[in-house]
């Protein structure tokens, strides 16, 4: 039955199972099993090809990513000249040319007392008055021993004209007559002190006595004044200039003097004297100041600000958040091909908000603005730019019907 099978298919059974059929079957397996391989060889090759080129891709954004975190974003201003008009505000006090303080010359006990404070006094009116029982003793002393002594010199006087007595005895008497004489009139010019009196026109600024009280004479030790005066006018006040620009300042020159709390309210004074010489301690020229009479907002003791005009054409100027200050000195960090860079400067007049620069930076640098203090030479930064502010949009207003 098999071989009728294979009688009608034309192929002998020794055909197909013979050698050569295993032969071409052992090849069609290898070849597929090749083509298996070199499959899988190349999948492979493309997988690790992803790899590399999804590494190579991190690898690239990580560094890009790196670099954008290590640039610092900056705010610069540039270094410019200062303007010719600035000024150097500078604090002070108003003091009158006249001012003192009144003493007792004589102790005793407070009478009575006439001027109180804010009083106006002229020259000689009476500010109090001192009961002085031990002066008025001293007084009856020493006029009992003037009448004595000269009652001794009048008869030594009659007895030398007799020759009674040598004149060594009369010269003796006469010293002693002349001494009582001046003791005498210096105990009754004590008591004129007993009266306290004003040394000069102007207005009564301190009481520090009430009746009753003990006062002592002098200024020293336990004595304390009894009074203060001080004039109105002839108001003046002292600023005290940098070395730096003590060359700025001319006499007769006109300053502006003003109140913190009222900067609008400003009075123009002219400068009247200098010291001519810079202080070795403070490294300052005293300057004094004259307030002209005419005006009523400044009394003595106010606290004043005095703006001199000073000539700035050659200086540079910088805001003060653009320094940092350290072991190094004040320092501040400038903007170079894209990174940063520390200079150490030389400081002049702090004008407030901006302060002036006089050594180790040139103008047109660009400084930069609020730096950290931990920022080192080399640092890359980025310069922004600031947006301009925002207008807001004021509501419309409706016309009235």
């Amino acid at each position: 039955m098999t071989d009728e099978r294979h009688a009608n298919r034309g192929l002998p059974t020794k055909d197909l199972h013979g050698p050569e059929h295993d032969l071409e079957r052992r090849k069609r397996i290898l070849r597929t099993a090749r083509i298996t391989l070199i499959a899988i060889g190349v999948i492979l090759c493309l997988g690790l090809l992803r790899i590399l080129v999804l590494y190579l891709l991190n690898i690239s954004s990580l560094a890009d990513r790196a670099e954008q975190n290590n640039v610092m974003y900056v705010q610069v201003v540039s270094a410019s000249s200062g303007k010719p008009d600035a000024n150097m505000t500078l604090p002070s006090t108003v003091e009158s040319y006249n001012v003192t303080l009144v003493y007792a010359r004589t102790p005793g006990y407070v009478k009575e007392w006439f001027k109180d404070i804010g009083t106006p006094v002229k020259q000689g009116d009476v500010l109090a008055i001192l009961e002085t029982p031990e002066l008025n003793k001293q007084v009856e002393e020493a006029q009992a021993t003037f009448n004595l002594s000269k009652v001794v010199y009048e008869r030594w006087k009659l007895l030398r004209q007799e020759d009674a007595v040598s004149q060594q005895e009369l010269d003796e008497k006469t010293s002693a007559y002349k001494q009582a004489t001046a003791n005498f009139q210096r105990i009754k010019e004590l008591l004129k002190f007993g009266k306290i009196v004003a040394p000069f026109d102007g207005i009564v600024s301190r009481r520090n006595v009430n009746v009753g009280d003990l006062v002592n004479s002098g200024n020293g030790g336990s004595a304390q004044a009894l009074f203060g005066v001080s004039q109105l006018k002839n108001l003046h006040t002292y600023v005290y200039v940098p070395q730096t620009r003590s060359g700025s300042v001319t006499i007769g020159q006109e300053v502006k003097i003003f109140k913190p709390e009222a900067p609008d309210k400003i009075v123009k004074g002219k400068i009247a004297h200098t010291a001519g010489v810079i202080d070795v301690g403070t490294r300052t020229l005293q300057v004094d100041i004259r307030i002209p009479d005419e005006q009523s907002f400044f009394l003595p003791g106010s606290f004043v600000e005095v703006s001199l005009p000073l000539d700035n054409q050659d200086r540079l100027v910088l805001p003060t958040n653009t320094l940092m200050f350290g072991s190094a000195g004040p320092q501040v960090a400038v903007v170079q091909e894209g990174k940063a860079l520390r200079k150490s400067v030389s400081l002049g007049v702090n004008y407030g908000r901006s302060i002036e620069i006089t050594g180790g930076l040139e103008a047109g640098e660009q400084v930069i603005v609020n730096p950290v203090d931990s920022i080192a030479n080399g640092q890359l930064v980025s310069v922004v730019v600031p947006a301009p502010p925002v207008e807001t949009a004021k509501p419309a207003t409706q016309s009235p019907k």
